[in-house]
């Protein structure tokens, strides 16, 4: 899993980013909560 932390920025930061960390705190839980799904049930689409 990459998870990318800005070190520096040259724009204002006004407010902390507390949507996006709320987004990113909600999908890590659905993937810990669901898993990943099974190989053998997942279908590929035809090309």
């Amino acid at each position: 899993m990459l998870i990318i932390v800005p070190w520096r920025t040259d724009a204002p930061v006004y407010h902390r980013p507390w949507a996006t960390l709320g987004l990113i705190l909600a999908s890590v839980a659905v993937y810990a909560f669901l898993g990943t799904p099974d190989p053998e049930r997942v279908q590929v689409l035809p090309a």
